[in-house]
């Protein structure tokens, strides 16, 4: 008996077939692109806010540490105590012990020329004036004759640094600048020299001291009087905040910060970038006119009469991404007291933040 042996041939895809499942397969991955994109765009954006928001927590506070201190004296006040300053080089009025602080719009004749020309146009500036209280240190006895004020530990400062010392009864303060390195010693010298100080004498008895009356070991009604054991000395600090063209990122603006320094034996200044993306600032001032510790009104800084009656700041400062975020140009301004500022028309991130500070400013 024969078998008859059927041959079963396998069938392939139909046209039909195909086309279905390459439509299938083209959703699938069109979804899967879809996805991976939209998790990239969400990661660089998210990237792009962390920036600007860390930015902006980073500098206000460090403004705000600076603006709290303004005007610290030690255990004194700039507005009762007797002054003496002594410094022969304001250095234009940057360095001076009366205005604590002080603030400037944009082309304020009163802007020091060392950074008038690095800020960008129409964006605010300030500055503060302090004793750097994180390293004050106590006055064991001082020689007049022959400008030393010794301290009890050793001490790192150079030639041509600024400093401040404040009397234990709290009533009279001086400022001059160090006229010898004293690298791992405990005195501070404070000898009449032309270029950094214009006399000895740095406690005023009798009337506030300036280099326009001072002879070496005479100024005015003051002669030489010693600093009481138990008094305070201190660098002195001065910070002055603008927006500037970044020297990190090319094109990109920044917060700047003019700091008082020494250099060759001399004082100076020197430029610190302290935050890329900082695009504008824009600042007006509590004023206490009533002598009740608090701000009764807010102006602008061409409008403030008595730097001694500021008890508040209110900042206003835009932040941008590093880079262009959106897929379209950004038409974004703000107004600010009375005014319209322009944020953008490009296609970066922005953030407005605005913070008021109170201010010691005595």
């Amino acid at each position: 008996m024969l078998s008859s042996i059927v041959k079963v041939h396998p069938k392939g895809f139909s046209l039909v077939e195909l086309l279905v499942s390459l439509a299938i397969a083209g959703v699938i991955m069109t979804g899967v692109v879809k996805i991976a994109f939209n998790a990239k765009r969400s990661s660089y954006d998210g990237e792009q806010l962390s920036f600007v928001q860390d930015n902006a927590r980073f500098v206000l506070d460090e403004m705000k540490r600076d603006l709290r201190m303004a005007g610290y004296t030690g255990c004194a006040s700039t507005d009762s105590a007797l002054q003496a300053n002594v410094v022969s080089n304001s250095m234009g009025g940057f360095i001076d012990l009366g205005i604590k602080l002080d603030g400037f719009e944009y082309n304020d004749p009163r802007i020091s020329e060392v950074y008038a020309a690095d800020m960008l146009e129409n964006t605010d500036s300030f500055l503060v004036r302090y004793a750097d209280a994180s390293r004050e240190m106590t006055v064991r006895s001082h020689n007049v004759s022959a400008g030393e004020l010794s301290v009890w530990q050793e001490v790192d400062f150079a030639r041509g640094d600024t400093m401040l010392v404040t009397d234990s009864s709290c009533r009279e303060i001086g400022l001059f600048q160090i006229t010898k390195d004293s690298e791992n010693t405990t005195e501070v010298s404070h000898a009449a020299e032309g270029a950094l100080n214009c006399s000895r004498v740095v406690r005023a008895t009798m009337s506030n001291v300036d280099c326009s009356i001072c002879a070496i070991d005479q100024c005015g009604a003051n002669s030489e009087v010693p600093y009481t054991s138990g008094s305070s000395i201190a660098p002195y600090k001065i910070n002055a905040y603008y927006i500037g063209e970044s020297a990190v990122i090319p094109r990109l603006p920044a917060l700047k910060r003019l700091a008082l320094s020494s250099a060759d034996g001399s004082a100076a200044t020197e430029i610190e970038e302290v935050a890329v993306g900082v695009e504008d600032m824009q600042l007006v001032y509590g004023i206490d006119s009533d002598a009740d510790g608090e701000a009764n009104r807010y102006v602008a800084s061409s409008a403030v009469v008595d730097w001694g009656e500021v008890v508040g700041m209110r900042m206003t400062l835009v932040f941008r991404s590093d880079r262009e975020v959106y897929s379209q140009d950004q038409d974004v301004s703000i107004t600010l007291n009375g005014e319209t500022y322009q944020l953008s028309s490009d296609k970066s991130m922005r953030q407005v933040i605005t913070t008021a500070v109170r201010v010691r400013n005595n």
